[in-house]
């Protein structure tokens, strides 16, 4: 719409589109900022990627949750998880222990 901005009337491409044209004004001021809301899932993105990388990739939604809560940033399970399928964080499981010695000789 952005393109066209100059070549058509804002009428005909409201009309169109199927928008208003004091929708296409706010979206027009307002299109360069992010809302408030993406911001805080930035920082919550942010907080969350750490506490996954301190514990070396090994901690899932639920000992992240409770690590955010001992820190004060309390957070909802859903969120997380959300948070961390959006970011590809993968939880890995610790290896077995193995014994590499053998003292039967």
């Amino acid at each position: 719409m952005l393109k066209h901005y100059s070549q058509f009337s804002l009428t005909g491409m409201a009309f169109v589109l199927s928008v208003s044209r004091s929708g296409f004004h706010r979206w027009f001021k307002h299109r360069n900022k992010p809302d408030q809301r993406a911001e805080s899932q930035a920082a919550r993105d942010l907080l969350i990627w750490e506490a996954f990388h301190r514990t070396k990739g090994r901690s899932g939604a639920r000992c992240i949750q409770k690590d955010l809560e001992e820190n004060g940033f309390p957070c909802c399970l859903k969120t997380i998880q959300a948070s961390m399928k959006r970011q590809e964080l993968i939880p890995k499981a610790a290896g077995k222990f193995k014994v590499t010695t053998d003292s039967k000789h």
